[in-house]
């Protein structure tokens, strides 16, 4: 539960095999997050601040007509722990004036966000991907919740398919 509002947070866990190195690699690889990340239809880097520190703009498709398409745009913050073999993405959602607000598209009004990676093994890798979002508009928040239960599910199982196309 997210105190204040009738959304919720969900989180999911699971095993990659793979190294942390490569499920790093697809994690940065803005340019084909539309592959594995859950509907999402474009990712673009608006600012890149510093290694660690990005800005990106996020549109998420949507079943058209039903409901319109969503975006945001994230700035993240990459924690390292080399000692612990483990990298920690942190995200919310900003104003940029790199990227308007989209005629017929709903800007989400909140997104906090993280993926914390553990390499287990030289060949395995724990990912939790945790996310709280509201996506605006006039959804019910039941709808919302029940439709970003499966997302850290999704993302995860799409992201063991795409380090497979990932070189070793």
């Amino acid at each position: 539960p997210v105190e204040g509002t009738s959304l919720v947070e969900f989180r999911g866990q699971g095993v990659i095999d793979t190294s942390l190195r490569i499920v790093l690699s697809v994690l940065h690889d803005n340019k084909r997050k539309t592959e594995w990340m859950e509907s999402c239809v474009e990712n673009r880097v608006l600012h890149h601040f510093a290694p660690g520190k990005v800005v990106v703009y996020n549109r998420t498709g949507s079943p058209f007509p039903l409901v319109s398409d969503r975006d945001v745009v994230v700035a993240t913050r990459i924690t390292i722990r080399p000692e612990e073999r483990l990298v920690r993405v942190d995200g919310r959602n900003v104003d940029d004036e790199l990227a308007p607000p989209v005629d017929g598209v709903v800007r989400m009004p909140r997104l906090l966000m993280s993926i914390e990676l553990v390499g287990l093994s030289k060949t395995t890798t724990r990912i939790t991907y945790q996310v709280q979002a509201d996506p605006g508009g006039a959804l019910p928040l039941w709808i919302v919740n029940r439709g970003n239960r499966r997302l850290p599910y999704r993302t995860i199982s799409k992201m063991r398919e795409q380090v497979k196309r990932r070189p070793v």
